[in-house]
């Protein structure tokens, strides 16, 4: 599928580096080589933040994470926010909320080059080719020394060294590449997929193909983790089979959005980019099909009983925070004065922040149903 095959770059000088080169994930990186060592981690997206945190926590003594751009990490507490939510966060909500931890960089994360906004900061759209690292490891590690984000191009390794195209010259025994992943051409024609229509392989209802798409593209967020969206997109294909005759209705409105296999991108026919693929969701629960509507109208009931069940706000921040200052003591030089660093969210600062999403979301609800009936 579309998360299964990494996508390989070969650097220039490769061979001359002396040191451990592999992709940080399927097991293809010896973290056990790392200690008292420093490693240079190509690639900022949710792989790249999460192998900073394994090679400290395996005894790096710094990492450097190498990027073209960097991309927006996102608070552990933000991700509990967003999953527990009954109404999707808006995105101007979201990056004001990450401020606490951004200050710690301190960087503003309304001037990544991911963030589309108005002129006053109250609406916003995060549009990113790689999907969010969900951490605070990353953060802390940045404000204790611990790695450091290079925006640049490599261009060749040397022995023990990567060398840069501004004439930067880092230090490494280590180099891990994660750079994100590329589909599996092979199965559009293991599938017989000559043309994607919405879901449906070639428009037939009986066939529904689905794959994650890489990135973020949205102003709402209803979801950091797989599960809602699965459990979506299962129910869906399961009412189709159920009731034939509604697929073949939404098939015949031709309002489905239609895709090939584009070759010279990499992408096969039944992987869609996240905008387009949100769109095909947001069409068949827009009340094209009326029983798909009602099917929908619970998940968030659902999400947001499910993820406090399992993780109650106090117990969460608390667990959370004790990660944090278990960090702290890790990533602290014992000739470092500054004071331990408190955590930045607060049981109140997660409430509001809460109570102010499910307010203005009624209000919003309210607002559709008065123009609605207009």
């Amino acid at each position: 599928g579309g998360l299964t095959m990494p996508l390989r770059v070969e650097c220039v000088g490769e061979e001359l580096f002396e040191g451990q080169i592999g992709y940080g994930m399927f097991e293809e990186f010896d973290y056990t080589r790392v200690p008292g060592q420093s490693v240079a981690i190509w690639g900022m997206g949710a792989f790249g933040v999460e192998n900073v945190r394994t090679c400290l926590e395996h005894g790096a003594t710094k990492c450097w994470l190498i990027c073209r751009r960097k991309n927006i990490t996102m608070p552990r507490v933000l991700s509990w926010f967003i999953n527990q939510s009954v109404y999707p966060p808006p995105g101007a909500m979201l990056l004001d909320a990450m401020r606490p931890m951004y200050d710690l960089i301190p960087e503003d994360p309304w001037a990544y080059y991911s963030i589309v906004c108005n002129k006053d900061r109250t609406a916003a759209t995060i549009r990113q080719k790689a999907r969010f690292g969900i951490g605070d490891v990353y953060f802390l590690a940045s404000y204790y020394g611990k790695v450091e984000t290079v925006v640049d191009s490599i261009k060749r390794l040397v022995p023990r060294e990567i060398v840069m195209d501004s004439g930067l010259r880092i230090e490494v025994e280590h180099f891990i590449k994660v750079l994100g992943f590329k589909a599996d051409m092979s199965l559009d024609k293991l599938a017989g997929i000559r043309e994607m229509v919405g879901f449906f392989a070639n428009g037939d209802w009986r066939r529904w193909v689905f794959t994650e798409s890489p990135g973020v593209d949205a102003g709402r967020f209803g979801g950091t983790s797989l599960s809602p969206g699965a459990i979506s997109t299962v129910e869906t294909y399961s009412y189709f089979l159920n009731y034939p005759k509604d697929a073949a209705a939404l098939l015949e409105t031709q309002v489905l959005p239609r895709h090939k296999a584009d070759k010279d991108k990499g992408m096969p026919a039944y992987q869609w980019d996240v905008r387009q693929s949100a769109s095909i969701g947001m069409i068949m629960s827009s009340g094209v099909v009326p029983g798909l509507a009602e099917l929908g109208g619970s998940y968030a009931d659902l999400n947001r009983m499910k993820e406090r069940e399992a993780h109650p706000l106090e117990k969460f921040v608390d667990e959370v925070a004790e990660e944090w200052y278990g960090y702290c003591k890790m990533f602290r030089e014992a000739d470092d004065t500054r004071p331990v660093l408190e955590y930045p969210y607060s049981y109140e600062f997660v409430r509001d922040l809460v109570e102010r999403n499910d307010r203005q979301g009624e209000e919003e609800m309210i607002r559709q149903a008065e123009r609605s009936a207009a």
